[in-house]
């Protein structure tokens, strides 16, 4: 393992050596900077004080919860919501107010963005090589085949890792800037078998963060997949692209077919359990992660198997 630490540092500098990381890392910077900055601007319609709000908004729900055409689902949603609102009120947290955690809620908006970014990385970590002619000067060096591969994956992760500690970071810094730190202790609230409790908002933030992160190690892995097999990054940016925007559309209009829980998109977002709502109904988290494992395994089976047999010589 000691040996590929220098395979992986080399790996880095070429990336980090590109001006087009910096482009990428600084395009995060001022969208970050500027969807912040709208927000900050944009006063809410309602100027009332946050509890007449939650209070007008529990008798609305209460008033929802009563008609009689509301459906079963929507009331238990409606009866969390009252508990929460009550929770906040009686003990004096301010839940939906702006505050420092506001633009690094807003930033996890930008990890889509970031697995793009990835993708494009990832896929041309490998493809350039073959395209640039390099791949020859890289395989004459005494290091395995499988760990210059792995070396080339593990950089392209510590790729994406960077530019999310850049936008946790910038977004938190930002939030200071325009809210201050008053809120900095503040909890977040969830129900759970009918109770509510409170959550680190750090913890909870950083749980969406990785749980969106499932998606984008899962697409930059099949962007690297698809370049070490094809040796295209274009096909591999292209294909890994499109996918990652219309693939859970096409689960979502499949998902009365039995067989389209084992179709990979339907994985990628891990969020829909905290909610709730599972893409297709009967599916778990267990299942999930297992069948993002098992493609995970695929994925790179057929990167290190295809790189380790192709003729390079040519």
């Amino acid at each position: 393992m000691l040996r590929l630490m220098p395979l992986v540092q080399n790996e880095s500098m070429k990336i980090f050596r590109r001006w087009r990381t910096w482009v990428m890392a600084a395009s995060l910077v001022v969208f970050m900077t500027l969807l912040s900055t709208v927000q900050f601007m944009d006063k809410p319609n309602d100027q009332r004080d946050w509890k007449t709000r939650l209070e007008a908004n529990i008798q609305q729900n209460e008033q929802m919860m009563s008609d009689a055409r509301t459906g079963e689902g929507q009331k238990l949603r409606l009866q969390e919501s009252i508990l929460l609102d009550r929770y906040a009120i009686e003990h004096d947290i301010p839940v939906n107010e702006r505050s420092l955690w506001t633009p690094v809620t807003l930033g996890a908006n930008l990890i889509t963005l970031i697995t793009i970014f990835t993708i494009v990385v990832a896929a041309d970590n490998v493809a350039g090589e073959f395209s640039g002619g390099t791949i020859k000067l890289i395989l004459i060096r005494p290091a395995k085949r499988w760990k210059v591969l792995l070396s080339k994956y593990i950089a392209s992760l510590g790729f994406a890792l960077f530019l999310l500690v850049t936008v946790f970071a910038i977004s938190w810094l930002l939030g200071i800037g325009f809210y201050g730190l008053g809120a900095l202790h503040q909890p977040v609230l969830d129900v759970r078998d009918g109770m509510v409790i409170e959550q680190s908002m750090v913890a909870s933030l950083l749980q969406t963060y990785a749980l969106n992160s499932v998606s984008l190690v899962m697409m930059a892995t099949f962007g690297f997949m698809i370049s070490t097999v094809f040796r295209s990054s274009s096909f591999a940016i292209g294909g890994s692209i499109a996918l990652l925007f219309v693939g859970t559309s096409i689960v979502y209009g499949l998902r009365e077919y039995p067989w389209v829980k084992y179709v990979l998109f339907a994985h990628l977002d891990l969020t829909q359990y905290l909610k709730g709502k599972p893409l297709i109904e009967g599916m778990t988290l267990g299942f999930s992660v297992t069948m993002l494992l098992a493609y995970f395994v695929l994925f790179m089976a057929l990167s290190f198997f295809i790189f380790g047999k192709r003729d390079v010589a040519a």
